[in-house]
């Protein structure tokens, strides 16, 4: 008999993409699934949770119209695949010609191909881009570290599904590579490695990889014993860095995937109650000036240099009483 949860706000049988699979308290489904149906999973990835640190309207908007992906991000996804899964880019990725963008006839054309690969399945590379791929694994791959976590076995792209027992939510994540001593490797790419750990702080990665951590432990009942982060740089020269991440850095997460997990689930009930305005759920809320503005003296402020006429004061003040 399959298992009833709650899965979006709604109670029913738990189905992943109609394959038909139940995901039992602690587990994971054991069919393939790619990236893209990954992503379309209606569950409680880390990116679902993400937005609704902002509002539930910023959820809803991901949810009902996700934005396409940036040339950036096509751009990770596939130095990604190149290094983790070297057979599976040469299927996954089509290089078409390098289109000027200035003439109509070959934004056209672009468009054009850009379909034809959509439709087969792909994605679209330009030369530039593939050169970018080629160039950041072949930096990343004379890291001896970095070499060493690619050539090792290991489990690479694995979905998995859970049920948060607090919450009841049916939460997802689909790590990058982890090994059976305990090493997880989670792969960055950046314009820009030397700044990495501000880009690490304002994406808020380390509760990303907190998810990643608990999916494991939850439907695998594997414990992660270090986490590094490969930052492979998109842009020539293509530096490269290993960063091991402080366990006290991923406890924070764990602590911050808390809140968010149950600012999700309010959502989620939100939704359920009234599914045509549930996103407006938090719009009656209390609006106050900021700590820091309400900490500073009236006189730094600029009123310190208004000039009172005492007299005219007076004078207004015996008008109002005469009147």
């Amino acid at each position: 008999m399959k298992q009833k949860i709650r899965i979006g706000g709604k109670t029913g049988e738990c189905h992943v993409l109609g394959h038909g699979v139940s995901v039992p308290r602690t587990g994971v489904p054991r069919k393939a699934m790619s990236g893209d149906e990954y992503h379309a999973c209606d569950v409680a990835t880390h990116t679902r949770l993400e937005k609704s640190w902002d509002s539930f309207g910023t959820l809803h908007g991901h949810i009902t119209k996700p934005k396409p992906p940036t040339d950036a991000m096509i751009l990770g996804n596939a130095i990604h695949c190149a290094l983790l899964e070297p057979d599976e880019y040469g299927r996954r990725y089509v290089v078409g010609p390098q289109f000027n963008l200035r003439k109509s006839t070959d934004r056209d054309a672009r468009d054009e191909f850009a379909a034809g690969c959509a439709k087969a399945g792909t994605i679209a590379l330009n030369p530039k881009q593939r050169d970018a791929v080629a160039g950041a694994v072949d930096s990343a791959m004379k890291i001896e570290l970095i070499r060493k976590v690619v050539e090792q076995d290991g489990h690479v792209e694995q979905s998995r599904f859970w049920i948060d027992s607090e919450t009841e939510l049916l939460c997802a994540a689909r790590l990058d590579k982890y090994l059976q001593n305990g090493l997880a490797a989670d792969i960055k790419t950046s314009d820009d490695p030397v700044k990495f750990m501000r880009t690490f702080t304002d994406l808020a990665y380390h509760r990303q990889l907190a998810h990643y951590g608990v999916g494991l432990k939850e439907s695998a009942d594997f414990e992660i014993a270090a986490w590094v982060a490969l930052v492979i740089g998109n842009k020539w020269p293509h530096e490269c860095f290993v960063q091991a991440i402080h366990p006290a850095t991923i406890a924070r997460g764990e602590l911050e995937m808390v809140y968010l997990r149950r600012k999700y689930r309010a959502a989620c009930d939100a939704r359920e109650a009234d599914p045509e305005t549930w996103w407006f759920a938090q719009r009656e809320q209390s609006l106050n000036l900021p700590g820091w503005y309400l900490s500073r003296p009236v006189e730094t402020q600029g009123y310190a240099d208004v000039e009172v006429d005492d007299d005219a004061s007076a004078d207004d003040a015996s008008a109002d009483d005469e009147g």
